[in-house]
């Protein structure tokens, strides 16, 4: 399991809308299967796990924003999203596994 920094925990729980940390253990398993999800579609694993990477970030926050809680209506919006940015990324020269 790839190490996720406290800043980076603190910067996804914000943008998940979740004020405290209780749900810290449930917010890492998804940043965990965002990463391996953007991995399985062809991004290389180095800039997966880049968590100063602006386009990985926009792309684990949209995921844990899709699959975070119960009851969620605006989940297929979310997997909409994340499953654009994931196409964009694995077709860029930049992110695309070699």
């Amino acid at each position: 399991m790839d190490k996720i920094s406290a800043i980076y925990l603190t910067d996804i729980r914000a943008a998940a809308r979740v004020d405290s940390s209780e749900l810290d253990g449930e917010i890492e398993t998804l940043i965990q299967a965002a990463r391996a999800e953007l991995h399985t579609a062809g991004i290389k694993a180095e800039k997966c796990k880049d968590e100063n990477d602006a386009q990985i970030k926009r792309a684990v926050i949209v995921f844990v924003r899709a699959e975070f809680g119960i009851e969620n209506a605006d989940r297929e919006k979310y997997l909409q999203s994340f499953e654009s940015i994931k196409l964009r990324l694995a077709l860029s020269a930049e992110y695309k596994e070699a």
